[in-house]
Parts: structure tokens; C-alpha cells; sequence
């Protein structure tokens, strides 16, 4: 029979303190407006694939290799003049392109000084590696959720790579309302994957 003691399963140190909802800071580049008012944000939960393996008997799953990544939903405060809002909503329209391809070239162009691979296609020095057929740097951005201690230190970062929007809530105004409650809005956002870094 196992025997399990209680005392040798108990975290060490400081470890007995519990996680807090509102202790956390959120960085995306291309969204400078948007990582300040925002207001609350998930960690995206994570599945994989299951397979089924036939037997005489009845069917036996078993773990499959392809992992699926929740959206990254963030609410944030509208300021006055909309400029977090617009922010989102100019590159969901850079990417999308509804008018003319000139919006998607600009899109390429505002993050030349940051990622100057966006604007060239680059010198192929490698034979047999072939680059994007559109240089994509400036389409996606990393963003890092932190999180923060009681004490507001950083504890933990969670590193979002090749972060994209893909939708953002519309904004209801409204006279009926008997006092004020500032507008906020909800976006979603895509990515390539995420991982987690102690500090």
C-alpha cells in the first residue's frame, strides 16, 4: 500500500500565495494605445487532437500530435479621441485590404523602422531556402502578457509570437444611460503560439 505524507507534498518557501486576476501588465508593439487602457485579458487555453484506435472490443483513443491555441481576447478602455480603437481597426484593414492595395502596402510600410525585413525581400545567400513570397515582419506582431506578484514584481512573462487581430467589437453609444459608463471595447486576436518564461 502507498503511504503519502502531507507535510513532504507541501510547497516550499513563499510558494503558498495564489495567483491574483488583476496583477498583470500587457505589451504589444504595433498597439501602444491598446496595452495601456487595457482593462482584462486570458491566458488562451490549449487542446490537442484525439485519435481512436479500433479493437475487437470497442474503441480505444489515444493522444493525437496536433495542439489547437484559444484566441487572445483583451478588453480595453476607448480613450476620447478613439486612437486605441483606430489602432486595431487600421490594421485589421491593412490586412484586409477592402479598398485598394495601397492599404496593405502601407501597413508594410509603417513598421519599416522596426522590422526592416518587411519592406525588401531580402538577398538569398542559401540555396534551396526560399523566402515569403510577401515579407510578412510587419503583418504580425509579438506581444508578452506579465504577470505580476502581490507585491506588483514581475513573476512570469507569457510570450505571444506573430500576433495578428482578427476581430474587434463595435461600440454602442447610447443617451439613455443615467450616468456615465465608459466605452470599452473587446478584440481577438490570432497567433502562432505562445510560451511561458520564469523571470
Amino acid at each position: 500500500m502507498t503511504t503519502t505524507n502531507a507535510t513532504v507534498r507541501q510547497p516550499a518557501g513563499n510558494e503558498l500565495d495564489f495567483a491574483s486576476p488583476t496583477q498583470f501588465r500587457f505589451q504589444i508593439q504595433k498597439l501602444p494605445e491598446v496595452q495601456f487602457f487595457c482593462q482584462t485579458i486570458n491566458i488562451p487555453g490549449i487542446s490537442i487532437t484525439e485519435l481512436s484506435q479500433p479493437t475487437p472490443l470497442q474503441l480505444v483513443t489515444i493522444a493525437g500530435s496536433d495542439i489547437t491555441y484559444e484566441d487572445l481576447t483583451a478588453t480595453f478602455l476607448i480613450d476620447e479621441k478613439y486612437r486605441n480603437y483606430r489602432e486595431v481597426h487600421d490594421w485589421l484593414k491593412g490586412l484586409s485590404f477592402p479598398e485598394n492595395h495601397t492599404q496593405f502596402r502601407n501597413l508594410l510600410s509603417e513598421g519599416s523602422d522596426r522590422m526592416p525585413n518587411s519592406q525588401s525581400r531580402g538577398v538569398q545567400t542559401e540555396s534551396g531556402k526560399t523566402l515569403p513570397a510577401t515579407p510578412d515582419a510587419a503583418i504580425y506582431s509579438d506581444a508578452t502578457l506579465t504577470i505580476l506578484t502581490s507585491k506588483n514584481n514581475p513573476t512570469l512573462e507569457v510570450r505571444f509570437r506573430d500576433v495578428y487581430p482578427k476581430s474587434i467589437s463595435a461600440v454602442q453609444l447610447t443617451t439613455q444611460d443615467a450616468e456615465v459608463n465608459y466605452l470599452v471595447a473587446d478584440v481577438t486576436f490570432g497567433y502562432k503560439y505562445y510560451e511561458f518564461a520564469s523571470l
